[in-house]
């Protein structure tokens, strides 16, 4: 009896994914030679997985958009902390006024307009301005003119900013850890050693289910192979009927 089996390297990624994995299902219904074969087996079954992740990426789409959300909150947070502490200079009472010019200073110091600037370059100020405004004569100013709320309102979505940067950055990260093309490469070094490995004990096993075993993924490989044939068929009548020329 011999092994059919198909050459990964003439399927799509996904195709390649799936007919993998199919084998792995099948292996595992025979656990006494998944385990004759677990020299061969385990590195595949690795590999498969890791080709799963690479060619599964995580959606950017909601993780981008919180983190956008999140960067246009502190922005409005921002301005209405820098609103309160401007009206301030305004203010008949002495000590207000000189609490606001201190505030307003420390602000220009660190960009009077940094919500309009890239979410990373914002977050650099604002934290600067963020550590500058723990000075206690600051934290008083900030008291006097009546910004205390505001600024804390800023501060936590300055927080809740950070959070969803994080996110994002953890889910990019994610996204280029490893490439389809890598993995599905290493996939098909496993799946070889697998396959010579099955042919192996072709020769030398006297297991029963080992012929039930290579009969089914015999099966899987047939069907696989008439689908990838049928798929072929029908991409060259469709090419076939895109160069005839029209009547």
């Amino acid at each position: 009896m011999e092994l059919e089996h198909l050459e990964l390297k003439r399927l799509g990624n996904n195709e390649a994914v799936s007919y993998t994995m199919e084998w792995l299902v099948i292996i595992a219904l025979f656990p006494n030679l998944q385990k004759a074969l677990a020299k061969s087996h385990t590195p595949f079954k690795v590999a498969v997985q890791q080709a799963v992740d690479a060619t599964t990426k995580i959606d950017l789409t909601g993780i981008t958009a919180n983190r956008k959300e999140k960067h246009l909150e502190r922005g409005s947070n921002y301005l209405r902390f820098r609103g309160i502490v401007e009206s301030g200079m305004q203010s008949n009472e002495v000590a207000e006024r000189s609490a606001a010019v201190k505030l307003v200073r420390t602000i220009r110091l660190h960009g009077w307009r940094m919500q309009s600037k890239p979410a990373d370059k914002f977050s650099t100020s604002l934290t600067g301005l963020i550590g500058a405004l723990k000075d206690p004569e600051l934290v008083e100013a900030i008291a006097l003119v009546g910004a205390d709320k505001a600024y804390a309102a800023l501060i936590a979505s300055q927080v809740e900013f950070e959070k969803a940067d994080a996110l994002c950055i953890k889910a990019r990260a994610e996204n280029k850890k490893i490439s389809p093309t890598k993995a599905l490469k290493q996939v098909g070094v496993e799946f070889t050693k697998l396959v010579t490995a099955i042919e192996g004990l072709l020769l030398t096993s006297d297991d029963p289910q080992l012929e039930d075993m290579v009969k089914q993924l015999n099966v899987l490989t047939l069907a696989k192979r008439a689908t990838v044939r049928g798929k072929a068929t029908r991409l060259e009548n469709a090419k076939k009927d895109m160069s005839a020329p029209k009547k």
